[in-house]
């Protein structure tokens, strides 16, 4: 752990002053994903991960999506960085942007919530709306809201803005499962690191088209259903039991 933390650490440092010029010279704000992207391609192969891609879905490079993924791991943000294309953002707890340095970067190329002020995340949700329309961007969503220390590999409910943010935006709604991240980088145990692949499955995409407003609860409901049983077709009770995770209840 320590050293992945020092990898990580070290190679954004090294990267600020250009993430600096990113923000600060707004035309070339967009090709900070660039910078994004050599972030994570020194950080993996250095701090030893591997990351396996499932697509069963090919995003298109300058098409928008609203991703929705299950979030165990502070190394998911990284992750899907590393395996997703073009300028993403990302929607993120707002104590991130109180990181010295990265906290600057966040506010300005990410939307930060504050998920217990409705106020706040309202306004976020108007943020990624934006992001997808003007800005042509695709966004990712963490739909549990949190990392659940208790419960990994198993699935805390979904909040409901990235449903509603992808009918609004008619753009199409991708599932991805992050099976293994709660095994290599556990949430709330700094000391306890593991050494196990990364694996991301991006799932076929979902049309939003003809989607009408009420319609976010099946959607989330649907979404939850695929990323709920890829979660544990990979996390056999063999393999929880073996790293302490939770089992699912029948």
């Amino acid at each position: 752990m320590a050293w992945s933390g020092f990898i990580f650490a070290g190679v954004f440092l090294c990267l600020f002053p250009l993430f600096y010029i990113c923000i600060v010279i707004k035309p070339l704000r967009k090709y900070s994903f660039l910078v994004n992207k050599v972030w994570s391609i020194i950080f993996f192969p250095a701090a030893g991960l591997f990351v396996e891609v499932d697509r069963r879905f090919r995003p298109k490079y300058g098409e928008s999506y609203v991703y929705v993924a299950n979030h165990s791991s502070f190394l998911d943000i990284p992750t899907l960085t590393w395996v997703l294309p073009g300028f993403i953002c990302f929607i993120g707890k707002s104590t991130l942007g109180k990181v010295p340095l990265f906290g600057f970067v966040f506010n300005n190329l990410h939307i930060g919530v504050n998920r217990k002020n409705s106020h706040d995340r309202l306004k976020s949700m108007d943020r990624a709306s934006d992001e997808i329309r003007l800005n042509k961007r695709s966004v990712v969503f963490f739909a549990e809201g949190t990392i659940d220390y208790t419960s990994q590999p198993q699935l805390i409910g979904f909040k409901d803005g990235a449903f509603k943010v992808a009918i609004e935006t008619k753009v199409k709604l991708v599932p991805i499962t992050i099976p293994y991240n709660w095994i290599i980088m556990p949430a709330g145990n700094y000391k306890g690191a593991r050494y196990h692949e990364s694996k991301v499955i991006i799932h076929e995409a979902i049309d939003t088209a003809n989607l009408q407003p009420e319609d976010y609860l099946s959607l989330k409901k649907q979404v939850f259903s695929i990323i709920d049983n890829e979660t544990n077709k990979h996390n056999t009770p063999e393999k929880i039991a073996r790293y302490g995770g939770k089992q699912r209840h029948s």
